[in-house]
């Protein structure tokens, strides 16, 4: 029996034709001139059925044809140029980088606002702050940072460099003396009054007793020693004692070092009290009680009145 056979992969025809590499067919726009005769679709290659502001130069490149109205005029180069919208005044103008100058106006002579820049092409960025209702344009170059509005103000981006170097000076002090522990204003000591307290058992301990003395924390002025007693009866512990002086005082008031007017006090003032201690290992325990009052803890103080007699 004879094999069977295809004829598939056979070619049915054969042509002499070569297989070419793709080229891209350039044809320049508007070399064969214009045609306002013919349809569109019937026009040779190269020919144009319209052209506006269009010319050919010697080499056969397309240009635009040179502007027969000044738009806006100026010395030097003219590189760059944004229009700035006022929206909330409903106006608008242009902002030009002209040479080495910035220059702001609509059209015709422009008003430099400011100069110095490297004579490149600017970036030019409006924006609307939103906390302002002011548009400015921000001027970029690479030697000059600025910014303008629209009717020509002039700023730099961001606060202005400090003209001087910053010094620090002390303000007027206010004070008010409260005690200065000496006769000048009768808190010295013989004008206090000791008060026994009484021990962890109600024992009571000694009167207290004050003195008069010039140590203090500034070296100067005067101070009021306190010594405490145990008394005729024993104590068990710890004891407690107390001093006082009654004052009149307004100190809804502080006065300037030196005299002049008065302002009114705040909470945010400071009372200051100066203290030494004999026992330095209880420094910790007074400033524990002392922080307590400077807080101020109005909840406790009814339990505290009520152990007063």
């Amino acid at each position: 029996m004879p094999e069977q056979s295809t004829a598939r992969a056979n070619p049915v025809a054969t042509s002499g034709a070569e297989a070419q590499p793709f080229e891209t067919h350039l044809v320049r726009l508007g070399v064969a001139g214009l045609n306002l005769n013919d349809e569109i679709d019937v026009l040779k290659e190269g020919q144009l059925a319209r052209s506006t502001n269009a010319d050919h130069d010697a080499n056969g490149a397309v240009t635009a044809r040179p502007g027969q109205t000044s738009f806006a005029t100026a010395t030097g180069v003219h590189h760059s140029v944004r229009k700035l919208r006022d929206p909330q005044a409903g106006t608008e103008t242009r902002v030009w980088g002209v040479g080495t100058t910035l220059r702001v106006g609509a059209s015709g002579a422009l008003s430099s606002v400011d100069t110095g820049y490297s004579g490149n092409p600017l970036a030019l960025v409006p924006h609307r702050p939103p906390l302002s209702g002011d548009s400015w344009m921000f001027v970029g170059d690479s030697v000059r940072m600025r910014k303008v509005r629209g009717d020509g103000l002039d700023l730099p981006i961001g606060l202005p460099a400090p003209g001087s170097a910053v010094t620090a000076a002390l303000a007027t002090e206010y004070r008010t003396s409260i005690a200065s522990c000496d006769a000048s204003d009768g808190t010295q000591a013989s004008a206090w009054t000791g008060a026994p307290g009484t021990d962890e058992d109600g024992n009571a301990s000694g009167t207290p007793i004050t003195e008069d003395t010039t140590v203090t924390p500034l070296g100067v002025g005067s101070a009021v020693r306190y010594r405490t007693t145990v008394g005729a009866a024993p104590v068990v512990g710890s004891y407690d004692t107390w001093w006082g002086i009654p004052l009149t005082l307004d100190l809804t008031q502080l006065t300037p070092v030196g005299g002049g007017g008065t302002i009114p006090a705040s909470d945010d003032d400071f009372i200051h009290l100066w203290t030494f201690l004999s026992l330095p290992h209880l420094i910790e325990e007074v400033r524990r009680t002392w922080q307590f009052f400077r807080d101020r803890r109005p909840e406790t103080y009814e339990d505290m009145v009520k152990q007063l007699p």
